[in-house]
């Protein structure tokens, strides 16, 4: 029996209806917040939901467990993605994906909410004791007890699949970041004394999920980064979409949201964004690598010379880039040149110049000592 045989056709016919209600009933699941009985029940009960779905009035139904079988399946390789290229594809071809002028935004994405309201707060806040001295007491304890039991099933005498067990991996990964052994005791690390350089805590239940913080909101989990299409008169499709871990700040995700637009040859004209996308690099690598504007406001100049309106920026000096030299406004010359990286990693040069002179008290009164100037190429 061939694909295209008369028996063969209905039924993949049948499939792919069926692939098609089941993704309108996906997101009219997610709007209203229904289980996926719920949803099921509606697709059979309702009649908007029908009228939405456009199916007869007399269709029955379906089981609801296979709503959950089909998201199983959008997750594998990455199949939602087809379904969302797939309908922008549909818009392009009636003429709705103008796209000249694009924004985006971000927002949080929690990591398995009802787990932590579950099991989180019971155990730990209704049996911990109320003083910090005996509450960190007690965390030293409870590091202790697993420290020993990770010893134990990471241990040769361990069977293989007992120290393959995801479950203990978890724990490990956990344990990792909580706590420490200082002067052969186990300790709970100090959050508030923990190095910036060390990464967020993961989630007992999601160790992909980290704790994010936006203005006055924090959540543990991820951020989604949307990019919608804003010209007048057209409707505001989505037209990407990106989910990194909650930590990760929006700035790096600007190049990753260009290169996926270029890649589906959705680059608007104009990209809007709000201060945390875009800073004066990212304005550089739009414009030279997509041709694009990026449009949005760029971070306050914070530097001291601002703040106290008095001195020079970086600005007020030439630079000799090939004899790695700067000439202040009174015309003296620096005497060293020392390369290296901001706290960003970005490439800077400091430059260092000889003490202040007699004959060069108008930079002396306008330059307060501070630490050496810092240039980035």
């Amino acid at each position: 029996m061939t694909p295209t045989s008369p028996i063969c056709t209905p039924i993949t016919a049948v499939r792919r209806s069926l692939q098609h209600v089941w993704r309108v009933v996906s997101l009219l699941q997610f709007v209203e917040g229904l289980t996926d009985r719920q949803a099921a029940h509606a697709v059979k009960a309702r009649l908007d939901w029908k009228y939405a779905l456009g199916l007869e009035l007399a269709y029955t139904g379906f089981d609801f467990t296979l709503l959950s079988a089909f998201r199983a399946r959008l997750a594998q390789d990455d199949h939602g993605q087809v379904v969302f290229d797939s309908l922008l594809l549909a818009a392009r071809r009636r003429g709705l994906l103008g796209g000249g002028h694009q924004r985006s935004d971000s927002t949080h994405v929690l990591a398995r909410p009802q787990w932590f309201d579950r099991y989180a707060v019971r155990p730990e806040e209704s049996r911990y004791p109320k003083r910090h001295t005996a509450r960190v007491a007690m965390a030293d304890q409870v590091g202790a007890h697993g420290t020993e039991l990770l010893s134990a099933v990471l241990s040769e005498q361990a069977t293989p699949q007992v120290r393959d067990l995801r479950a203990v991996e978890v724990l490990r990964q956990v344990w990792v970041q909580q706590f420490q052994v200082r002067d052969g005791t186990v300790r709970w690390w100090d959050m508030n004394k923990r190095a910036a350089r060390q990464p967020p805590p993961a989630l007992p239940y999601d160790l992909e999920a980290r704790p994010g913080s936006k203005q006055d909101l924090s959540w543990g989990g991820y951020k989604a980064h949307l990019t919608e299409i804003c010209d007048a008169g057209a409707p505001h499709l989505i037209t990407n979409v990106i989910t990194t871990p909650a930590p990760v700040p929006d700035v790096a995700v600007t190049e990753q949201i260009h290169a996926a637009l270029a890649e589906r040859d959705r680059l608007p004209a104009v990209h809007i964004v709000d201060a945390g996308y875009i800073d004066a690099e990212q304005v550089a690598l739009a414009q030279q690598g997509h041709g694009l504007e990026l449009l949005g406001p760029l971070a306050r100049d914070t530097s001291w010379n601002t703040s106290e309106h008095t001195g020079f920026d970086n600005t007020h000096f030439t630079i000799d880039w090939d004899g790695k030299r700067a000439t202040c406004p009174s015309g003296r010359t620096s005497t060293s040149w020392y390369e290296g990286f901001s706290h960003r990693g970005t490439p800077v040069a400091r430059l260092k110049f000889a003490p202040v002179t007699a004959g060069h008290a108008f930079c002396a009164s306008s330059a307060p000592h501070r630490p050496p100037a810092a240039t980035s190429p």
